[in-house]
């Protein structure tokens, strides 16, 4: 029972993991308050699910998500850069509309795949989730440390700049945003498969699961090497669900499921303080 929890843990961590670098890329790349992944997480569990019900191969329903995330993430930075409509309001928006919409493509506030064949049947979910998300991970470092991905990393930091080299810093915001919700997407499927169901309320409190990991990543490993900063951000979301079912399991009988995001507050502003006071320290 117990390793059943640890790798359920571990499993969950590294599909958090994903949120993490969504967020990382939208807060600390062009530092754009992103609320859309709330929804485009629910989005790529209801999408996958919804086409795995009706007979559609996992991969081809996986990949239907991250498309699907794609769009939430390009529909924001529509509304900003296009329609002038400030950032967080922007993903404000986007967040409110797409619940209606995933509501829709669900039908109903809950499905379940019961016998259904998802991306873990028969095979080892924790090494299908690993690879998934090692691979991704790699391969994101890889890019922004390329010309390309150094490029968008400069004009996030400073537009001006960017535009002396030639990048435009629309392109960078839309593509940070359409990288970012097609992680949460992913990360929204996999959970489904993974947990056998989807919930419209299943992407409640995801941004702050994301950020939470983020700085428990950038405490832990400090690091300006893009694969270790990648990697960080695994880590921080693995430490961070390992804390939060340690505190659940520990004080069981006062604290329940619901109370994962007032623990999750806590940390945060704990790891903030403790920032700011070695900051003083030093």
């Amino acid at each position: 029972m117990i390793s059943d929890l640890v790798y359920y843990t571990l499993e969950t961590g590294l599909i958090y993991g994903l949120i993490a670098l969504g967020i990382y890329l939208t807060l600390r790349i062009v530092d754009f308050p992103d609320l859309t992944v709330n929804s485009s997480f629910t989005l790529g569990a209801a999408v996958s699910t919804v086409l795995i019900i009706n007979g559609f191969p996992p991969i081809v329903s996986t990949f239907s998500a991250i498309l699907m995330g794609f769009f939430a993430g390009a529909a924001t930075a529509f509304l900003n850069l296009q329609c002038k409509i400030q950032n967080l309001l922007s993903s404000i928006i986007i967040m409110i509309g797409l619940h209606s919409i995933n509501l829709r493509i669900m039908g109903k506030p809950n499905l379940v795949l019961l016998d259904q064949e998802v991306i873990y049947t028969n095979s080892n979910s924790i090494i299908i989730t690993a690879s998934i998300v090692i691979i991704i991970t790699i391969m994101l470092a890889y890019f922004l440390s390329s010309e390309i991905g150094l490029g968008i990393r400069v004009s996030g930091q400073n537009p001006i700049m960017g535009n002396a080299y030639g990048v435009d810093y629309n392109k960078v915001v839309y593509s940070v945003l359409i990288l970012s919700n097609g992680l949460t997407s992913l990360a929204g499927s996999l959970l489904s498969q993974l947990q056998g169901f989807c919930d419209i309320g299943m992407g409640n409190g995801v941004i702050v699961i994301g950020l939470a990991s983020v700085i428990v990543g950038e405490r832990i490993i400090s690091s300006r090497n893009m694969l270790m900063i990648s990697f960080s951000c695994l880590l921080g979301a693995i430490v961070y669900n390992t804390l939060i079912a340690i505190s659940l399991d520990a004080a069981d009988s006062i604290l329940r499921a619901s109370d994962i995001y007032i623990i999750t507050a806590v940390l945060i502003v704990f790891i903030m303080l403790s920032k700011r006071n070695n900051e003083r320290g030093s």
